[in-house]
């Protein structure tokens, strides 16, 4: 019995780690959402997904083909106060050995979140957003 925990212990790990979104793709998406809040400094409960399918992220758009990352994130807005966590998704391409991300699309449709949720949101540290702001 317990080797077969430890042996789906494993499998998990293994299986979370694959769920992680790619390096290049979180950072350009930590300096996308500097770029878009009021105050990016003030971020806080900030999550990316793995990529996954626009059509299940966009289904309030209709999209029909291209990947997608979704990011949650609560942040100040203009009169100083925290907007509670939106969720929003960018479509994003490789152009040569660049990653190029569209303009994110705040998503409210539960199933968008639902499909954004199950690309595994997990936390990153919202110091990655304050990190890419110039001062």
């Amino acid at each position: 019995m317990r080797l077969v925990a430890i042996i789906a212990f494993q499998m998990y790990a293994v299986a979370a780690s694959a769920q992680q979104p790619d390096d290049a793709l979180a950072s350009s998406v930590d300096r996308m959402v500097a770029k878009s809040l009021t105050d990016p400094l003030s971020a806080i409960d900030y999550r990316v997904s793995r990529p996954l399918e626009c059509k299940l992220a966009l289904v309030e758009l209709d999209f029909q083909s291209g990947d997608c990352v979704c990011y949650s994130v609560n942040a100040k807005n203009g009169f100083g106060g925290y907007t509670g966590s939106k969720t929003f998704a960018a479509q994003f391409e490789h152009v040569g050995r660049d990653l190029r991300l569209m303009p994110p699309i705040q998503i409210s449709d539960l199933r968008a979140i639902a499909a954004c949720e199950a690309a595994n949101l997990s936390p990153r540290p919202a110091e990655n957003i304050s990190r890419r702001v110039s001062r």
